[in-house]
């Protein structure tokens, strides 16, 4: 991807003059040095990495787990993993009916809280670990957990605690792009063990029953995907499988910039955006021209600046229009036409991790 603009480039208006545009080698350079940062040196043979997830969501839940979690005192783990724990206790009368029915076999809340986080940092590390059958353990694991009365539904409540905790615990560690990781993770394994979808699976599950012999209306047009539902959940989970999770990223962050009523508030998403999908160097650094990612970095530059000066800040809603467009010419091209496929396979067909 192409450099941002230099200091000397840009002006206190936020102007800057477009530099010249790269040789043939520069430009070979830049793609080798992209296909570098968005493929992984992970390779590994699991049944779930690579195959299932990307190689690199695998690494970012990792990295995070050993430089955050690990190294923390038996105390400290104690103290994070409680914090789940209670958190899910609260979530509602059914997990918690589990979770107790759960705690009679052990002496003291400490032991089962504890379980939880080394079972999630068991998933971590195994994603990692090669020449293992990680989908038969992880079934394994789910038969388990049913006889203990645990359901799908139960999983979205601890994946809840655990944002909440980690958020609170590691709040500039656990930025979006480990956040996103762990919700892949914990998504796909709630599948393997179960069965069923994390996600919005009252209708995921059953899109056979509900479309059989009828067109599908969100395969008409990609604007018309993305403002359905069902049909965004279905091509950002496609986006995912196919490795294209800085996609994803991106257009979730935008929806949520897009929501917002004020100013400051668009601003302070604005900046989360930048440094997550317009940075060349981001780790889901968006495909983008050199032009518009030189026009977005100028831009958040200059209202920067305004911030820490204490003007006044007008964020308008098509801040990021330009890579936007860009990015729904990718999938148009590149995605749409086998995501279409890949629904009518899914219409004929059980929809299962398999």
């Amino acid at each position: 991807p192409p450099l941002p603009p230099s200091p000397k480039d840009v002006d206190d208006s936020g102007k800057f003059e477009l530099p010249a545009l790269p040789t043939i080698q520069d430009r070979a350079v830049r793609r080798s040095r992209h296909r570098a940062r968005q493929s992984s040196v992970l390779n590994v043979s699991n049944g779930v990495t690579g195959t299932f997830i990307s190689p690199r969501i695998a690494k970012i839940a990792a990295r995070f787990w050993a430089q955050n979690i690990d190294p923390l005192s038996h105390a400290d783990q104690l103290e994070v993993s409680c914090s789940i724990f209670f958190s899910m206790l609260g979530s509602s009368d059914e997990v918690k009916r589990v979770m107790k029915s759960n705690l009679a076999e052990n002496a003291k809340i400490e032991a089962t809280s504890l379980k939880y986080l080394d079972m999630l940092g068991w998933l971590i590390r195994h994603l990692t670990t090669d020449k293992i059958d990680l989908f038969a353990l992880l079934g394994r694991l789910g038969t388990m957990h049913q006889a203990l009365g645990v359901k799908i539904n139960h999983f979205t409540p601890m994946l809840r605690a655990m944002h909440e905790t980690f958020s609170y615990y590691f709040e500039r560690k656990y930025t979006i792009e480990v956040k996103y990781a762990f919700e892949e993770i914990f998504a796909l394994a709630a599948q393997i063990m179960t069965g069923d979808e994390l996600v919005n699976c009252s209708y995921l599950m059953n899109i056979n029953q509900q479309f059989q012999g009828n067109d599908i209306p969100f395969l008409k047009d990609l604007d018309i995907c993305l403002q359905s539902e069902i049909g965004r959940e279905y091509l950002f989970r496609f986006l995912t499988q196919t490795w294209c999770d800085e996609i994803v990223i991106f257009l979730k962050l935008l929806a949520r910039f897009k929501k917002l009523p004020s100013n400051k508030e668009r601003f302070m998403v604005a900046r989360e955006i930048n440094k997550t999908s317009i940075e060349p160097t981001a780790e889901f650094s968006l495909n983008i021209s050199f032009e518009t990612r030189c026009n977005m970095l100028a831009e958040i530059k200059v209202l920067d600046k305004k911030f820490m000066l204490k003007e006044a800040l007008e964020i308008p809603v098509n801040l990021f229009e330009d890579a936007e467009l860009e990015v729904f010419k990718l999938i148009r091209s590149n995605q749409w036409n086998k995501f279409v496929d890949s629904i009518y396979v899914l219409q004929t067909k059980s929809f299962n991790v398999q």
